[in-house]
């Protein structure tokens, strides 16, 4: 009985695995559903092999290795995988980027004088996302719409970061008309 169950949910297990397989390559997500499809797929190849194992020649240990195959299989899909959530979740700098460089290359965009407290992590498995404060001096605060358009299309173009939250800052210092300065170190605009 437990071999012809355990055919029967091999057959399931591999349809599902089937289903999820294309998707698995693009999500997280779907990757692990598809490796759960295949450790179960297996936990049913495992029943059959056992069970037939037990039933012809009573090699009730073979119960026993199965499950252990099994359980490796799971633990090393599963130390791979989770570091990436992990990483996404705490909102780690993707792979492959590195702040300094990104920063560095905004701050040659015209009419940007600085750019400090620079923020960039995962959105998703596929979508980055930053946010910056970028420094401009007053007289441009006219131009601002352009640098920020200017600043969002090199995040677009080099480094796929399609989400980003730009904070314009001022150098503190007396605006022209003889105001008083607008903070200790950097004013918001």
């Amino acid at each position: 009985m437990v071999v012809i169950i355990a055919a029967i949910a091999l057959l399931i297990d591999i349809a599902t695995a089937m289903l999820t397989y294309r998707m698995a390559k693009t999500s997280m997500n779907i990757r692990a559903a598809f490796i759960h499809n295949l450790s179960d797929a297996m936990a049913s190849l495992g029943a059959i092999v056992g069970g037939t194992l037990i039933i012809l020649y009573e090699w009730l240990f073979v119960d026993a290795i199965v499950t252990i195959v099994i359980a490796v299989y799971i633990l090393s899909h599963a130390a791979i995988e989770i570091p990436k959530a992990i990483h996404i979740l705490m909102q780690g700098v993707p792979v492959g980027l590195d702040v300094a460089d990104v920063t560095a290359d905004l701050q040659r965009v015209p009419g940007v004088n600085d750019i400090h407290h620079v923020h960039i992590w995962h959105i998703d498995e596929h979508r980055r996302s930053l946010e910056p404060h970028v420094v401009i001096d007053p007289v441009d605060m006219d131009r601002m719409e352009k640098i920020k358009a200017a600043l969002k299309s090199q995040l677009s173009d080099q480094f796929a970061i399609g989400h980003s939250t730009l904070e314009f800052e001022y150098p503190n210092r007396d605006v022209q008309s003889g105001d008083a300065p607008l903070g200790d170190t950097a004013s918001e605009l």
